[in-house]
C-alpha cells in the first residue's frame, strides 16, 4: 500500500509538473495561429496597416517566446525523470581516493566556476572509499550545480567548500555553500520531489535535491542531513559506508 501510495503521488506529481508548460504552450499556439489569421485577413482586405502588422507581429514573438519556454521546461523534466531512472541501475563498486576523485571533478568544473565567480576550498583527510564511483560524482556534481542554480544568483563573490573526513568508520563529507540558505520552515520539503524556492522559472523543476537524497540514501546506501544556519548558507553532511553494504 505504500508503494502504490508514493507512485499515485509521483504520477500526480510529473503529471502537475508536465501539464502546466503544455497548458501554457498550447494557449500560446492558439495566440499565435490567432494572429496569424488575423494577419491573413488583413491582407486579403487590403486593409493591413502598420500598426496592425506591428501589434500582431509583437504578439506572435510573445508566443513563440512562451512556446519556448514551456517546450524547454519539459525537456528539462524529462532529462530529470532520465537521470533518476539511469540511478536506479545497479552499478559496480571500484576502489577511489575520495580526494583525487573530486579533485578531477572540479578541475572540470573551473570554466563554468569562473564564469560564475565562484570560489571553492577542497580540504580533509585522504579517505579511500569502496562504492560505484561516477554515482559518487554524480552525486558531487549535483550538490555543486544545485548551489550555482539556487544558491548564487546573486551579484558578487560566491563560494562552497567540500571537508572529506572519516567518522565511526564511514565517509564524512560536508559540502557547505555562502549563499543565503534555506528558510526554517522550508527546509524540511527540501527532498521533497518537485519542491523548489524558484517555482516559476522554467529552467528549475525540483528535482536536484531530490536526486541528492536519492543517490546518497538509495545508491550509495548512506545518510545525508542539511542544516541552515540563519544568514548563512546551506550544509549537507553525508554519512557514506567505505565499503558496499552487503
Amino acid at each position: 500500500m505504500q508503494l502504490y501510495q508514493s507512485l499515485f503521488q509521483l504520477t500526480a506529481g510529473i503529471a502537475h509538473e508536465i501539464n502546466t508548460p503544455l497548458g501554457v504552450g498550447i494557449t500560446a499556439s492558439s495566440l499565435i495561429q490567432g494572429a496569424g489569421d488575423l494577419l491573413a485577413n488583413a491582407v486579403k482586405s487590403g486593409v493591413l496597416g502598420q500598426r496592425l502588422l506591428h501589434q500582431q507581429l509583437t504578439d506572435i514573438k510573445e508566443g513563440t517566446e512562451l512556446v519556448e519556454s514551456s517546450l524547454r521546461r519539459v525537456a528539462l523534466l524529462i532529462t530529470r525523470f532520465k537521470e533518476l531512472t539511469r540511478d536506479q541501475t545497479e552499478l559496480d563498486a571500484n576502489t577511489f581516493s575520495v580526494q583525487e576523485s573530486v579533485q578531477k571533478l572540479l578541475l572540470a568544473f573551473s570554466p563554468e566556476l569562473q564564469i560564475a565567480k565562484v570560489s571553492y576550498h577542497l580540504d580533509g583527510n585522504k579517505v579511500i572509499l569502496t562504492a560505484p564511483e561516477s554515482l559518487f560524482l554524480d552525486l558531487i556534481q549535483e550538490l555543486i550545480k544545485n548551489s550555482l542554480d539556487h544558491a548564487f544568483q546573486g551579484i558578487g563573490e560566491h563560494s562552497f567548500t567540500i571537508h572529506i573526513g572519516q567518522h565511526e568508520g564511514s565517509l564524512l563529507l560536508t559540502y557547505k555553500d555562502s549563499g543565503p540558505g534555506m528558510p526554517a520552515d522550508k527546509l524540511p520539503r527540501l527532498f521533497e520531489p518537485f519542491f523548489t524556492t524558484l517555482r516559476g522559472n522554467a529552467n528549475h523543476c525540483g528535482l536536484s535535491a531530490c536526486r541528492i537524497h536519492n543517490l546518497v540514501e538509495n545508491n550509495l546506501h548512506g545518510s545525508v542531513n542539511v542544516t541552515s544556519p540563519p544568514g548563512e548558507g546551506l550544509c549537507y553532511k553525508i554519512h557514506l559506508p567505505l565499503k558496499p553494504v552487503s
